[in-house]
């Protein structure tokens, strides 16, 4: 047991409060990576095996439909369903996507 002395010297509190800090990061770290994990796997059961079977960019009567200033790229899958890139989770636009190809390394939003 620490004598309130000992408590009050800053060496002790630094020590204390890294800790506590420490476990917090540990802590939201491992929250992160459970939420990725969880992400990964929805995504992984939608998307793994599916093929492409058609492309082609929203209308400008269907971006304004979503509430979007830009026409992004619309991927069609097999079973139907479909992708499309926005500019954040909030969709609040359209959104260009990057790839790895070397001759299209941009899929660009057109504008209206």
């Amino acid at each position: 047991m620490y004598s309130k002395n000992e408590c009050s010297k800053p060496g002790l509190i630094r020590t204390v409060i890294d800790i506590i800090s420490e476990f917090k990061l540990i802590t939201m770290s491992k929250q992160k990576v459970n939420n990725n994990l969880s992400w990964e796997k929805r995504i992984t059961k939608c998307l793994v095996g599916r093929k492409i079977i058609q492309t082609r960019y929203l209308t400008i009567k269907e971006s304004e439909h979503c509430g979007f200033h830009h026409q992004p790229l619309v991927i069609i899958l097999d079973n139907g369903e479909w992708l499309m890139p926005m500019s954040d989770d909030e969709g609040n636009d359209g959104g260009a996507m990057s790839t790895s190809y070397d001759e299209l390394s941009t899929i660009p939003v057109m504008r209206g």
